[in-house]
C-alpha cells in the first residue's frame, strides 16, 4: 500500500526514516568536530604569526639604529 496516499507509515519506513536521521546527525557531529579542529588550527597560526610579527618589530628596530 502507498503511504503518501493513505497516511500510514509501515515499520519499514520508520525504520528508513531512522537510518537517515542517524546518518545526519552524524554527518553534523563530524563538521562540528571539524570546525573545531579547524578553529584551533587558525589559533595556533594567529599566534604563530603573531610571534612573526614581534621578531620582524624588533629587527628593524635593530637595523634602523645601525643605520644612524
Amino acid at each position: 500500500m502507498d503511504t503518501r496516499l493513505t497516511g500510514i507509515i509501515n515499520e519499514g519506513d520508520t525504520r528508513d526514516l531512522k537510518d537517515w536521521i542517524e546518518k545526519v546527525t552524524g554527518a553534523s557531529a563530524d563538521r562540528k568536530a571539524e570546525l573545531s579542529d579547524l578553529k584551533g588550527e587558525i589559533c595556533r597560526i594567529r599566534q604563530s604569526l603573531e610571534s612573526m610579527q614581534k621578531k620582524l618589530d624588533h629587527i628593524e628596530i635593530i637595523l634602523e639604529k645601525v643605520g644612524e
